[in-house]
């Protein structure tokens, strides 16, 4: 109900706002809940045009649902919000005003705005700072980049606004990617549409809280990714025109997902290359030796025969130092030493790049003190453990996703509003978890990885007999180095053990559930969502309130916050910042200040349109409200 009550509050004209609840839900219950949310929403703002879109088949899943919702709308704008998410109210504001100039002309090359994703329970527990971090990366680094530099980010499903021609231009939605959102993207990409991000525009969302969960979230998407390449990697190679700079970077982009079966080559050859010698180092050695012997051979001169001989006994001389006990111990610190450094510039990056996502009120940067950012750093502990145990899983969907295209669109199960969850849904997550064929992969993983953890301790410098006084000229490397490979392999081991072992706790009976105990650290996300407070106050409610509005012409400015915070509590706030906020009330009023703004002959800067947000003059030009769907593959409520 929650996301329902949210988008009721949007602040947007209610005559040109419609609101789509794409529900599949087969649950009797589920509906109910979803009905009642929708009639507490149009008692509340009277006018809205809010209903509900029931399909008798699951056909397409999410794509389908979409694809359906589109064809019921004639709206300019289509705003997509999955039923996790809680939009601040002037989410269609700001968002929509990206599709207009400063002069307020409709720019028509622009696809979607994508919003920066935050985050309602990034402290719950190691599982969820962990997301947090990549998220964050994800968002406000990498794809602040793309969006400025390439004029291109993929949708990522949920909190954005798409042009409705360009969805058309691009073909609709499709089904025959699991990221439907992504594969939209580089079809209007292909269709000459750019897209843009905007990173201070942040919709707070719940973040998964089960490995479960987590690990069914990051299939669908890896696999997605790798289907999504193999449908239009021909064509972005081939016959997009672009420059080769921009080429490079969107066929790294769109091959994103091919790092995890780089990834697990990886990790399985390191062992073998560390053991045998045959790390890189060694075989340039033994290419240019064997090189230099050919010339040898072929050498005629007294001269050249003297020079080739030099330079074969110097290759064989640094070859011999490099098998050498102490640099064939130094071959995991070679590899391993480039993906910390990276690890390190990330995680240091994203945390001061990202205040404005931990705000007290999203959007707005935060102070952040030293224990916050200490915090904030530790991250990079479950993002490593986690990220690593989850190797050989996101190396099967990515072949999955090779192999195939489409597939099962399996929903995020996500805690939600527990409040109105029926006994029958609370019931069904005992029965939810799904046991796929990579399961057995991640165990051969665990005990090929764990069998080299052994072998290095078993052949450690201790052991070695170049460390016996057999070969006193070898000098022994110290005890950390030594230990390398055998921790090496031993931390990647049980770091898939680990994740392997929480599978499955997302039903309340699991062992892990019943073992491990999450201590919720922001129980207040749902404390100030009140579904029977009204959704509007205009400035006549605030001056009865007592408060008086600093507007001029005794309208009080759009109001920049949450439906998660209570409005008592963010006037509070913002009081002590020297402004009275409030959501603008829907009243007649709108619809000629609206058409003066589309005429352009309303230039008084005291205007609702205008004041206190200059950069974005141009929202309020459009010529028809934008159509709100909650997510269709998971249950919006």
């Amino acid at each position: 109900a929650r996301i329902i009550h949210a988008a009721a509050g949007l602040s947007w004209p209610t005559d040109r706002l419609e609101i789509q609840v794409l529900d599949d839900s087969t649950d009797h219950e589920s509906c109910i809940a979803v009905d009642a949310a929708i009639d507490r929403a149009r008692k509340a703002r009277p006018g809205l045009n809010c209903y509900v879109v029931r399909r008798a088949h699951r056909q397409g899943y999410k794509a389908g649902a979409l694809e359906v919702g589109r064809k019921m709308t004639s709206a300019s704008f289509i705003a997509i919000l999955d039923a996790d998410f809680m939009p601040a109210t002037d989410f269609l504001e700001r968002a929509v005003a990206h599709f207009y100039s400063a002069s307020a002309k409709k720019i028509s090359d622009i696809a979607v705005v994508q919003t920066q994703w935050g985050h309602t329970n990034a402290t719950e527990s190691f599982l969820t700072q962990m997301q947090s971090l990549w998220i964050d990366d994800h968002h406000s680094l990498q794809m602040s980049y793309r969006s400025h530099c390439w004029n291109f980010v993929n949708f990522t499903g949920t909190a954005g606004v798409w042009s409705a021609a360009a969805i058309e231009s691009a073909g609709g939605w499709r089904a025959q990617s699991l990221v439907e959102d992504c594969e939209l993207s580089f079809r209007a990409l292909f269709s000459g549409y750019r897209t843009k991000f905007d990173a201070t525009c942040v919709q707070p969302a719940e973040l998964p809280n089960t490995v479960t969960a987590y690990k069914a979230q990051q299939r669908r998407w890896t696999m997605g990714w790798a289907q999504l390449s193999r449908l239009h990697f021909r064509h972005l190679l081939c016959n997009f025109s672009c420059s080769p700079k921009k080429r490079l970077h969107l066929i790294y982009h769109m091959l994103i997902s091919l790092q995890w079966p780089l990834w697990a080559v990886w990790v399985c050859l390191s062992p073998v290359l560390i053991a045998t010698g045959g790390y890189t180092g060694a075989v340039v050695q033994l290419d240019a030796i064997e090189a230099v012997r050919a010339a040898l051979l072929a050498a005629t001169s007294e001269a050249e025969i003297a020079r080739l001989a030099a330079r074969l006994a110097e290759l064989q001389t640094t070859l011999a130092a490099e098998h050498s006990v102490p640099n064939l111990y130094n071959a995991p610190l070679f590899y391993i030493l480039p993906i910390l450094i990276f690890q390190v510039v990330m995680l240091v990056t994203t945390t001061l790049c990202t205040t404005h996502t931990y705000g007290p009120h999203p959007g707005l940067p935060e102070r952040i003190s030293l224990a916050k950012l200490s915090a904030r750093l530790m991250r990079v502990v479950p993002y490593v453990v986690i990220s690593t145990g989850m190797l050989a899983h996101q190396m099967c969907a990515y072949l999955e996703g090779i192999w195939s295209l489409g597939g099962e669109f399996e929903r995020t199960p996500k805690e939600g509003d527990k409040a109105n969850e029926s006994a029958a849904t609370r019931a069904a997550k005992k029965q939810r978890s799904k046991v796929h064929g990579c399961l057995f992969i991640e165990v051969l993983f665990i005990i090929y990885q764990m069998y080299w953890a052994y072998y290095f301790y078993l052949h450690s410098p201790q052991r070695d007999a170049r460390c016996q006084g057999e070969h006193p000229h070898s000098a022994c490397p110290g005890p950390v180095l030594a230990a390398l490979p055998c921790i090496f392999s031993s931390y990647v081991g049980l770091c898939m053990a680990t994740v392997f072992y929480f599978y499955g706790d997302d039903r309340p009976d699991s062992l892990p559930s019943r073992l491990f105990a999450r201590t919720r650290t922001s129980g207040n996300r749902d404390r100030d969502l009140d579904l029977e407070r009204p959704l509007i106050k205009n400035g006549s409610d605030l001056e009865a309130d007592g408060r008086k509005s600093p507007r001029p012409d005794g309208k009080s400015p759009r109001c920049r916050h949450s439906v998660l915070a209570g409005a008592e509590d963010f006037i509070d706030i913002m009081e002590n910042r020297g402004s009275t906020p409030n959501c603008i009330s829907p009243s007649s009023t709108w619809s000629s200040e609206l058409q003066s703004s589309e005429d352009g002959s309303n230039n008084n800067p005291n205007d609702i349109h205008s004041w206190d947000s200059p950069a974005f003059p141009a929202v309020w030009t459009t010529p028809s409200g934008p159509t709100v769907s909650a997510s269709t593959s998971e249950r919006a409520y």
